[in-house]
């Protein structure tokens, strides 16, 4: 609040944007559990990809299999008022990204938690599981 307060005092303001990095796995968090967290299932897609001699960033054909699991997350996110700049894979199997449209610092840190327990719960009802790295 006090960095917030500095720069209305300069006649500025702040303006932040976020990214929500998780790894999406084909478990059920009790699955998951009794594993431990190690060996768990990837979804078919990354199986395909996970000892690929090259980093699957932005490749936008790697999400397909997940894609109806990632609009669903755009979908809900947007009814909460928290839009989407992007979404896209990440380098490693099972990673995932979403960029979230620039907003004011309280507003952005809201969205951000928001978000975070939002997709996690979207993941329960799809009978997978997240963590965040």
């Amino acid at each position: 609040m006090q960095q917030i307060e500095r720069l209305a005092n300069l006649k500025l303001k702040g303006l932040f944007a976020s990214e929500l990095e998780f790894n999406l796995f084909n478990e059920t968090y009790e699955s998951a559990s009794q594993k431990h967290w190690k060996n768990l299932n990837n979804h078919q897609y990354m199986n395909h990809h996970q000892y690929s001699t090259h980093h699957q960033y932005m490749n936008i054909s790697a999400s397909s299999a997940i894609e109806p699991f990632m609009r669903s997350v755009r979908n809900k996110l947007e009814e909460a008022g928290i839009l989407m700049e992007a979404t896209h894979p990440e380098s490693l199997p099972s990673q995932h990204e979403l960029n979230f449209v620039p907003a004011d610092p309280l507003t952005m840190a809201d969205r951000h938690i928001i978000a975070k327990h939002g997709i996690r719960d979207m993941a329960e009802v799809w009978n997978d599981c997240i963590f965040y790295g």
